[in-house]
């Protein structure tokens, strides 16, 4: 499975590998994957996740309905969404 960040003032997605292989950018149009979580953000709320929980906190930003979840297949897999508690710099 792939996290996909999708940004949502720039038609880009910013894909995390869950299996270590690092990450990549690439344009909304190159999306080919079968098992993703897309999440869509604000390009400066996904800056102040990315830098840490004194700036902005990823469970506080999905209880204030600041991301948007799309899950290829359907199905809540809670400890993608734990690690992402921890998901910055």
């Amino acid at each position: 499975m792939i996290i996909l960040i999708q940004f949502i003032i720039k038609s880009q997605l910013l894909i995390i590998s869950t299996n270590g292989q690092g990450y990549e950018i690439i344009k909304n149009n190159e999306f080919n994957f079968k098992k993703f979580l897309q999440i869509k953000t604000d390009s400066k709320l996904l800056s102040r996740l990315l830098k840490g929980p004194q700036f902005a906190h990823w469970n506080n930003a999905e209880i204030g309905s600041h991301l948007m979840f799309k899950r290829n297949p359907n199905i809540y897999e809670r400890g993608l969404f734990y690690c992402l508690n921890f998901f910055h710099n």
